[in-house]
């Protein structure tokens, strides 16, 4: 957006080697590569033509363009630069003792999501978390309906993860919990588990700790269906008026 048109000034005066000529020639539209090129012929007279004062052109000793970032640039954006995202997200995953890697196909897949977006930042694309949830009237009965069930995805989670390391040549370190009360000591904030109000606390506290736009609630498998449907309807009457905004 910024210097909106001036390419246009800059296109018109070096048109000669920009289009055919003839009777049957074609304007051909300007790509944002093109847009790039163009502005690096950009002239104080193109300024002037712009709109820009005498007094304010005399007094830049230079004038430089910038080109557009590229898919490889925006990922060194990403990941080079001291305050970097990714950097900034795997010490906010340290704090819970997680380390995350970013795999270069993600990396990319971001980049090319800002570029959609004229390359604005990548903080302004949505990001979610997910944690596996479940509420009842009282936190004691939530934990009782669902430990068995968060036990048994928990454990397969680990036995995937734990493959995929080794297949990868970096065997994972520590055993898994061994049993629902060890797992979810462990857990801690991975686990969304408890009565309406310590769930509601427990999404303000994630918000203030991390910079999320939403967090995917993920209902144990084999959860019977009626409880999930009370579930349901406990969430959307006690929780979510709380983030209404």
């Amino acid at each position: 957006g910024t210097f909106e048109g001036l390419e246009e000034i800059v296109e018109k005066r070096v048109a000669w080697s920009r289009h055919s000529i003839g009777f049957k020639a074609e304007r051909r539209p300007s790509s944002k590569s093109d847009r790039s090129e163009i502005l690096k012929q950009v002239t104080t007279d193109d300024l002037l033509q712009y709109g820009f004062i005498p007094e304010f052109i005399g007094r830049l000793p230079m004038v430089v363009s910038l080109g557009s970032l590229d898919r490889e640039a925006l990922v060194r954006v990403l990941t080079e630069p001291k305050d970097a995202l990714v950097k900034q997200y795997e010490y906010l995953f340290r704090l819970d003792d997680v380390e995350i890697t970013f795999a270069p196909d993600a990396l990319e897949s971001v980049a090319e999501e800002a570029m959609k977006r004229n390359g604005r930042d990548p903080r302004s694309i949505p990001v979610f978390d997910s944690r596996d949830f479940w509420c009842a009237e009282d936190s004691e009965q939530a934990w009782q309906e669902a430990r068995e069930h968060l036990f048994y995805s928990s454990s397969n989670y680990a036995r995937w993860g734990a493959e995929a390391a080794e297949a990868d040549g970096h065997p994972l370190t520590g055993e898994p919990p061994a049993t629902p009360e060890e797992m979810r000591e462990r857990a801690g904030t991975m686990l969304f588990v408890g009565d309406p109000g310590e769930i509601v606390e427990m999404f303000r506290q994630r918000q203030a700790e991390t910079p999320i736009d939403g967090t995917i609630m993920r209902v144990p498998p084999g959860m019977d269906h009626k409880k999930v449907l009370r579930q349901m309807e406990l969430i959307a009457a006690e929780v979510m008026p709380h983030f209404a905004d």
